[in-house]
């Protein structure tokens, strides 16, 4: 690898980051066509006293995602799925709406299958310590709109000096795509990263895996990839989706979402800020850059960064 310190790339980056401007909703409204349902399309209209077979399927998404509370029994004592559409459902599908800005109407209608079937972090959007996980009703709805952090808001404490390193046979072709997300962070934070070779100790390690590869999350349906919060320092990319450097019909920008992850191994959790590299879903051939908002938190996190990298 020949480009193990940052500052090598930072001019490099500087000139390609001023073809960027930065994304607003507006700029989004293009991507939101028609998409292929993750679920079974027979689930489309489905509300509050119906019992479909396969509803089981959206509580499951909806309970991982962290919008259903883990409490809630998807499976009964007798091994049997729950298809019923009763009124925790529907709570919690009005949440999910909610946080992704759609009609607040409780029914599975194509607009909330639609955004459930987008190609997302696998990370939740909540978390069941939050306020009002597991009691929420339709009347105390609350959704933040802006940056959010992970329970006891985790980060790293000892340095702002972070070593990474690219882990089983990653691919040498996306390597300077890693960098250059390293870098999107680096410009606008006091962090410093430096990369290390591999089967050294390193702070965040970096691997593409599939399926069900040790870490308790198996990839799944639309997953992209998941991270970490600190200091663990895991990032992995889906092995069975399709990335690409740069701009590619059917494959996922990878640097985009090398620096969301990246945003949760510092310690960022999901927005609803659309713009936000933070923002759970992306779709394909579609690339973003920092917000403000993303910024935000960061240096909320680390109170303003009192001390930086040396």
């Amino acid at each position: 690898m020949d480009f193990k310190s940052f500052y090598l790339q930072l001019f490099l980056l500087l000139t390609s980051l001023s073809l960027f401007h930065p994304i607003s909703s507006r700029d989004l409204n293009h991507i939101h066509g028609p998409s292929q349902f993750l679920f079974p399309k027979y689930l489309l209209g489905s509300r509050k006293g119906h019992n479909v077979e396969g509803t089981h399927a959206i509580k499951t998404y909806l309970q991982h995602y962290g919008y259903l509370s883990k409490n809630y029994n998807i499976i009964d004592t007798n091994g049997v799925y729950n298809n019923a559409y009763d009124e925790q459902l529907e709570c919690s599908v009005k949440k999910y709406q909610k946080f992704f800005k759609l009609n607040e109407s409780g029914i599975l209608d194509r607009e909330t299958l639609s955004q459930m079937s987008q190609p997302r972090c696998s990370v939740p959007d909540f978390f069941e310590s939050e306020d009002n996980e597991t009691s929420i009703t339709t009347s105390n709805l609350h959704i933040r709109s802006r940056y959010a952090f992970f329970p006891g808001r985790p980060k790293w404490t000892d340095s702002r000096n972070l070593t990474y390193s690219l882990i089983k046979n990653f691919p040498e072709k996306f390597e300077a795509a890693i960098v250059d997300a390293f870098m999107l962070w680096f410009l606008r934070s006091r962090f410093c990263f430096t990369y290390v070779s591999e089967g050294q100790k390193s702070d965040i390690t970096i691997s593409f895996e599939v399926g069900d590869h040790g870490d308790g999350h198996p990839f799944k349906g639309g997953v992209l990839a998941h991270a970490f919060s600190p200091e663990d320092g895991r990032l992995h990319f889906n092995g069975d989706k399709s990335f690409s450097s740069d701009l590619e019909e059917g494959k996922y920008h990878i640097r985009t979402v090398a620096a969301h992850e990246l945003g949760h191994s510092l310690g960022l959790a999901h927005t609803n800020i659309e713009a936000a590299i933070m923002y759970p879903t992306l779709p394909s051939n579609f690339s973003k850059i920092l917000s403000q908002d993303d910024v935000d938190g960061l240096w909320n996190l680390y109170d303003n960064f009192h001390f930086s990298c040396s």
